[in-house]
């Protein structure tokens, strides 16, 4: 009984300390997009075939996931953190997923191919790539935030994902 309790205390620390470590690091916490969120926010994109999707900090790839039952051309999600990129891997596979996952800093990506880019991040950080986004890709691309706006560049459409609960759930959506 003992060793279990060794066990589970261990892990839990394990998990606090790569956490932290992960979060001094990107400045960035985990926060996974809300299950009740992301096939609305899917839908709310305007996906065609012709889309290139990427998720800059995607986690688990939970939104892509949800994303690829519109059927896109290229559906690619860049994750920093190995645990997280190694879970969507596995959670891809299991899936059968056409979701490409890059284990990489989104920051020194290529992203120009995208047409539909989606955020999900703390607010210093969806400023800073806002000018990566400016400067690497087309007009017309599509930038998604879930509850951060882009400070002085105005969303042209910015949609209430939870009614009942104005303070948490929205998408800005922006064009470059």
């Amino acid at each position: 009984m003992i060793f279990y309790f060794i066990f589970i205390a261990a892990a839990a620390l394990s998990i606090l300390a790569y956490s932290v470590v992960s979060f001094w690091r990107t400045r960035v916490p985990f926060v996974a997009t809300p299950n009740d969120l992301r096939k609305r926010i899917a839908a709310a994109l305007s996906i065609t075939s012709e889309s290139v999707i990427y998720d800059l900090g995607s986690g688990r790839g939970t939104f892509l996931f949800a994303a690829e039952s519109y059927h896109p051309k290229t559906l690619v999600g860049y994750e920093l953190s190995p645990v997280h990129y190694w879970l969507a891997l596995a959670i891809a596979r299991l899936r059968h997923s056409r979701v490409k996952f890059v284990r990489r800093d989104f920051m020194q990506a290529d992203i120009s191919k995208a047409t539909i880019i989606y955020l999900f991040l703390v607010s210093p950080i969806v400023q800073k790539v806002w000018k990566k986004i400016k400067s690497e890709c087309a007009p017309g691309t599509i930038v998604a935030t879930l509850s951060d706006t882009i400070i002085g560049h105005p969303s042209y459409s910015t949609i209430n994902l939870r009614p009942h609960h104005p303070r948490t759930g929205k998408l800005y959506l922006y064009r470059v």
